[in-house]
């Protein structure tokens, strides 16, 4: 009997030995946290400074007879310098960490069998977000949820969680904060520019490695247009100067602090009337060329926003960050400014949609073109020093239609059913 209780314990044993080498094995295992990023988000409302959906209006629609009256706000080089110049500025103890989202400033929609341009209604609220996140994001914005009704601005778990969860319900997978920001926007009744208010502010861990409870924060909005280089044209550029944040991590837990911030303590934290979306009569002119061939609308006039977090060590470091991006351009813009006033803004629309069919129709042509010289170069019999010189002529054919659909689109006019890119002008 001895014997046999020795071989059940044993046994025992070597199962709970097994059990403990699995779950050390599980654990190895596991997938490795995701790493800490900035995401920017674009909604029809806020959602973390809101308690329930308030069925925000549709997007304004642009009023042809008034943009005459205003200078065209798409001016390349008035901002052009500046994008590089909030990377560059500041010290190395300033420290900064950027995210993007494409989207389009206005949609062409067909209504009561008339073409319309109207503001892309989910310019109300623009959302940045640093944290880990569970997956990549949905182009499409989900419809605006709220499962849980309140304004969740206390630090707690149980708000915490609620944030989260009222973030994910909205398409924004997000698994750990650790900044998160909204600035409700405004558009002027002329339609031409956005200002931002800041409506919600947390901040639960600091970048990089230094130890140090309180920084000194800025957040900039920037909309970027579509350009040969990446981040220019600037269109526009919000610096929030939000003050000091602080931050307390502690070995236990329960005295560790951090910062949120509720719509009633941002109050006032607001940016300038910043331009950048007007629609000028040569883009009205442009637009007329153009059908709404997809559902619900086509987009117009493509731009980035770009969120960056930029933290100092305190308020004097931030306002020479702030003061050295402003300061980038100074000379370019009186420049800019007065050579656009001058310009002859009636005959300039003519010619600009003039130039879109013209540019069109060359579209066109050249790719028959290029078509007409594969089909050379495919040709049975030839020599060896013809056949070099049908494919020759293939590349350069490609090269010229190429060119011109790229010029398409940057306006948004490049055909659906064929493709080249940049990379191919090199061949």
């Amino acid at each position: 009997m001895s014997n046999m209780k020795s071989i059940i314990a044993g046994v025992m044993a070597i199962a709970i030995l097994s059990n403990q080498g699995l779950t050390a094995v599980v654990a190895q295992s596991a997938p490795p946290e995701p790493p800490i990023q900035t995401r920017v988000y674009l909604r029809k409302q806020c959602l973390l400074s809101e308690g329930d959906v308030i069925s925000p209006p549709p997007g304004p629609e642009f009023l042809p007879a008034l943009a005459a009256i205003f200078i065209p706000l798409l001016l390349e080089k008035l901002l052009g310098g500046v994008g590089g110049a909030l990377k560059k500025a500041g010290s190395e103890q300033t420290l900064k960490d950027s995210g993007r989202r494409p989207t389009y400033l206005y949609h062409l929609i067909k209504r009561d069998d008339k073409q319309k341009v109207q503001q892309n209604p989910d310019l109300g609220c623009v959302i940045i977000i640093r944290g880990r996140f569970t997956a990549g994001d949905d182009d499409q914005p989900a419809p605006l949820t709220f499962s849980t009704k309140g304004v969740f601005a206390a630090m707690t778990d149980a708000d915490e969680q609620n944030r989260i969860s009222r973030l994910q319900e909205n398409k924004i997978p997000v698994k750990e904060i650790v900044v998160a920001y909204e600035a409700n926007i405004t558009t002027s009744d002329d339609k031409t520019a956005l200002l931002y208010e800041s409506r919600f502010l947390e901040v639960r861990q600091f970048q990089g490695t230094r130890s140090s409870d309180s920084r000194a924060l800025v957040i900039s909005i920037g909309i970027v247009g579509a350009g040969d280089k990446e981040g220019e044209p600037l269109l526009s550029l919000a610096l929030m100067n939000l003050g000091d944040v602080t931050v307390h991590r502690d070995k236990k837990q329960e005295k560790s602090t951090y910062t949120v911030l509720g719509p009633g303590q941002l109050k006032g934290r607001r940016s300038s009337w910043l331009g950048g979306i007007g629609l000028n009569e040569t883009s009205l002119k442009a637009l007329e060329k153009m059908e709404v061939t997809t559902e619900p609308f086509k987009g117009v006039m493509p731009a980035t926003f770009e969120g960056t977090v930029i933290e100092t060590e305190d308020g004097n470091a931030a306002l020479k960050f702030i003061g050295e991006v402003l300061d980038s351009t100074k000379g370019d813009v009186a420049k800019a400014l007065s050579g656009e006033i001058l310009k002859d803004r009636s005959k300039e629309a003519s010619e600009a949609a003039d130039a879109l069919e013209k540019l069109t129709q060359e579209e066109r042509s050249a790719y028959g073109e290029y078509l007409t010289a594969i089909a050379a170069a495919a040709k049975a019999g030839l020599s060896a020093e013809e056949k070099a010189a049908a494919d020759f002529e293939v590349k350069r054919k490609k090269g010229l239609w190429c060119g011109k659909y790229l010029s398409l689109g940057k306006l948004g006019q490049a055909p659906t059913d064929r493709q080249c890119t940049a990379s191919d002008l090199k061949q």
